[in-house]
């Protein structure tokens, strides 16, 4: 899209069988540490500072840039942060339900740090995102946003929903605000129902399984979850996330939104097919969830929020980043 807005070329080129390693580390039942994320990252960053060196404009997602960097002065440079700055999940979070994992120290961190100071421009997802780095410093001229574009989504289907069905999809880690979506929902008790979907570790699959009214499901498919965004009440999105695609999907289903204001979709979504709340605390989330908005009809959310998901697209996207790849202020 940019290529074409203002007459950049571009080639694509591949990781080779090194683009396989992370997500075969992620899968395998044995455990991995820093160590091994490093060495990952470091395999990619050295391909891509194999390449990059023939470029004038620079634009590399957070942790694959380092090096290119260090070799090599752009004429312009800019970091793909995909999340919040990462010094916000080294910060811990008060549990729920003596929830088993916490913050831990970024194993790339000292990379990030490096590629934050040395490229031109960060650019971030969301207004809340950008609020992360300018909290710790960073020069507003140096952080930038512009959302993502979405692709095509599975059709609606019209399906009867149960109102007393609720949604969690994403990472079962604290900083997604999975234990907030749980302990609502224990609060709350029968018949309300929490489904759980994503990866998760086996300590909080363990976690997951005390609860009675809490099923975890794993990782879906496309359309096991249409399934769900279609006859759930509700999706929880309690999260620390720069954008949000499963809000997305949901919103595209015709599903209402309940989500934290650190989650950056909700900068985008029309304020009539979410409810943002402020902070973690589980009596808000509970009466949240009881006060489910039936002013606005299924058959009107699924119009409404396919039309927003279309209108988040990648002409929407590559628009923001032709401001930013055409700054005068670039060089100066």
């Amino acid at each position: 899209m940019v290529d074409d807005r203002i007459g950049l070329s571009g080639r694509r080129h591949s990781f080779g069988l090194s683009q396989f390693l992370l997500p075969a580390i992620a899968r395998t039942p044995w455990s991995h540490g820093p160590r091994d994320i490093r060495f990952v990252t470091s395999q990619y960053a050295r391909r891509v500072a194999r390449i990059s060196p023939r470029a004038d404009v620079f634009h590399f997602i957070e942790g694959l840039g380092y090096r290119s960097l260090r070799q090599t002065d752009f004429a312009l440079s800019i970091c793909e942060r995909r999340n919040f700055h990462h010094a916000v999940y080294e910060s811990p979070l008060e549990p729920n339900l003596d929830f088993p994992e916490n913050a831990v120290p970024d194993p790339i961190g000292a990379i990030l740090e490096e590629e934050y100071s040395r490229a031109d421009r960060i650019l971030v997802y969301s207004e809340v995102a950008r609020e992360s780095f300018l909290s710790r410093g960073f020069d507003p001229l140096k952080v930038s946003v512009a959302p993502i574009g979405l692709g095509s989504q599975l059709p609606q289907t019209a399906r009867r929903r149960d109102p007393h069905l609720f949604l969690y999809v994403g990472r079962g880690n604290i900083f997604k605000g999975i234990d907030v979506a749980v302990a609502a929902i224990t609060s709350l008790g029968q018949p309300y129902r929490l489904v759980v979907a994503g990866p998760a570790s086996a300590e909080v699959q363990r976690w997951l399984r005390q609860f009675p009214n809490v099923a975890y499901r794993g990782i879906l498919g496309r359309e096991a979850l249409r399934e769900l965004y279609s006859t759930a009440s509700a999706l929880l999105s309690p999260s620390v996330e720069s954008f949000g695609l499963a809000a997305w999907e949901g919103i595209g289903h015709g599903l209402r939104l309940i989500a934290s204001d650190t989650m950056g979709a909700t900068e985008y979504i029309p304020a009539h097919l979410r409810t943002v709340l402020v902070g973690r605390d589980v009596q808000a989330w509970c009466e949240a969830v009881l006060a489910n908005d039936s002013s606005i009809d299924d058959e009107t959310r699924r119009r409404d929020g396919l039309a927003a998901v279309n209108a988040m697209s990648w002409e929407r996207a590559s628009s923001a980043l032709d401001s930013i790849y055409t700054d005068p202020q670039i060089g100066q």
